[in-house]
């Protein structure tokens, strides 16, 4: 009788906006109307880079509003409350305009049923606001948030990671940075996995070519999520994750 040991336990992270879902443009309105609402200029255009956390996001858009450093440090922490406020307000927009993006759902249900998997996510939102977008496409079961990292805590990108696998220690589990797997659609998601040694898959489904992101480092490009699973079961550094 062959004597297969049980597979070592891993953590699958998501990245939420253009990975696991399309909010509709609903949170871009809410950071406009907060720095409107707080900064009394309205933006008729901004610029957001993708996947910045949400500090980093408020900070850059608070500073293209006209507010200096210091009043841009004061105004932050109400910037981050408002932006979880109005989006809680506007959860039937998030229905209405936005959606789960295809494969998001069976790809969860997965990773959910292998014992070894815990799943969670890395986002650049705010706990707050990634419960309300999952809740509203109906992604949130499956994935523990206790376990994830979020863009509240830092405005680098890069440090999540690290807050993700000491949370995950500091629950008990002895994972090291390959027993990681973040999958994600920007630059910015593949960077961060790869600083500090976790394995990344990057999905082609919001603004980055499939061949930037290749070019920045990712193990695994795939177009959608329909394509995950069995492109992973193929690829030999993640087939452990399955």
């Amino acid at each position: 009788m062959i004597d297969r040991a049980a597979p070592r336990d891993v953590l699958v992270l998501w990245d939420l906006d253009q990975t696991l879902l399309d909010a509709g443009g609903v949170d871009r309105q809410v950071w406009l109307d907060v720095c409107a609402e707080l900064t009394g200029t309205v933006l008729e255009s901004a610029e957001v880079v993708p996947g910045s956390t949400v500090r980093a996001l408020m900070r850059s858009l608070l500073r293209q509003s006209g507010l200096g450093e210091d009043d841009v440090d004061d105004v932050l922490p109400r910037a981050i409350g408002r932006e979880r406020e109005l989006l809680d307000a506007r959860r039937e927009l998030l229905v209405q305009h936005g959606r789960a993006l295809p494969g998001a759902r069976a790809a969860i249900e997965h990773f959910a049923r292998a014992p070894h998997v815990t799943q969670s996510v890395l986002t650049g939102n705010q706990i707050d606001a990634a419960r309300i977008k999952l809740e509203a496409y109906g992604l949130a079961a499956g994935l523990d948030l206790s376990r994830g990292a979020f863009g509240s805590d830092t405005v680098h990108r890069p440090d999540l990671v690290v807050q993700a696998l000491d949370t995950a220690r500091w629950l008990g589990r002895a994972l090291e940075p390959g027993d990681v797997l973040m999958v994600g659609d920007s630059v910015l998601d593949v960077e961060a996995a790869r600083s500090h040694g976790a394995r990344v898959v990057a999905v082609a489904t919001g603004e980055t070519p499939a061949s930037v992101l290749q070019d920045a480092g990712a193990d695994l490009v795939v177009p959608d999520l329909v394509d995950l699973l069995p492109a992973m079961n193929s690829h030999p550094s993640l087939k452990g994750f399955l």
